[in-house]
């Protein structure tokens, strides 16, 4: 089976462009550290495709590295739109408001070419299949969701008011994924920007899978090179809020009847968000650390 090898691949080569000077042993640790999670699990139970479009963002990631706007944009849109387009709406505004022309063109293009293809392939049946299934997925219940509408719909049941509150929340995650696509732009901030994004984009999903979270593996595993260094104690917060995140999920991976532990996903994504503007504890738990590294670097 390749999806282990995908859900791999997308973690090393998101690793490896954080940090190309990264002894592999280092790489191949946090690599198989993020790789452990629960759309990794789910992926694997259930038989999903969900590798694809997680290496689809390392792939994605990577160019924005190398500030290959325009080939960022392209692939991101194709990806989604094509097999994910209810993970898009956090991570679409973020490409589009990163204040590139070149890749607010890539994401018209990427939309452009994916219509082209599927029209070339199954001709306009195939454009009216997509707009169907995308309509299926917004119409599945509620409550068997990860995302905000899962949570509504835990605590106040399929009523109005939830709808109402899931979709205002939608609205919030779109205008944040934009500001996280802003903030990106700042020098040495892209893999915090694009992980608060990519939460932003599964938490607006109308249905939220397990197997959907696999999308994270690639920018957790970012994140985390970028706080290696001297900081391991923050390096153990990323990985714990990620088992944090698997546990939460665990329930659609081996149902435990009313003990599922649904209504927690929100909260931990909603606590990955804040790698767009840590606490101040986080910054102080970072800055002591690495003034600790420095001085015993002097000394020696």
């Amino acid at each position: 089976d390749a999806l282990p090898i995908l859900l791999a691949g997308a973690a090393w080569i998101a690793v490896a462009a954080t940090a190309p000077a990264l002894p592999r042993s280092r790489r191949a640790l946090i690599a198989a550290a993020t790789v452990l999670s629960a759309g990794t699990v789910a992926t694997l139970l259930f038989g999903q495709r969900d590798g694809v479009p997680a290496l689809g963002l390392a792939v994605v990631y990577a160019l924005w590295k190398r500030e290959s706007e325009f080939a960022a944009g392209v692939v991101l849109s194709v990806l989604l739109l094509s097999g994910k387009p209810h993970l898009a709406l956090g991570l679409i505004p973020f490409a589009v408001f990163r204040g590139s022309r070149r890749g607010f063109a890539g994401v018209l293009a990427g939309v452009l070419l994916t219509v082209v293809i599927d029209v070339a392939l199954v001709q306009v049946q195939g454009v009216d299949g997509w707009l169907a299934t995308v309509g299926s997925i917004a119409n599945l219940p509620a409550i068997g969701s990860l995302s905000v509408f899962g949570f509504w719909a835990f605590l106040l049941g399929g009523t109005g008011m939830a709808s109402a509150l899931s979709w205002l929340c939608v609205a919030g995650l779109v205008v944040f994924g934009a500001v996280a696509g802003r903030y990106s732009r700042h020098k040495g901030r892209l893999e915090a920007a694009v992980l608060a994004a990519a939460c932003a984009s599964v938490l607006a999903s109308p249905h939220l899978f397990a197997q959907d979270l696999a999308l994270l593996i690639p920018v957790v595993a970012a994140y985390a090179v970028v706080v290696v260094g001297a900081r391991r104690a923050a390096v153990m917060v990323v990985i714990t809020v990620l088992l944090a995140l698997t546990f939460a999920a665990e329930y659609q991976i081996l149902p435990f009847g009313v003990h599922r532990a649904d209504p927690l996903v929100m909260p931990v994504l909603v606590l990955m968000m804040f790698a767009l503007r840590p606490p101040r504890v986080w910054q102080r738990l970072c800055a002591a650390e690495n003034d600790a590294a420095h001085t015993s670097g002097a000394g020696g």
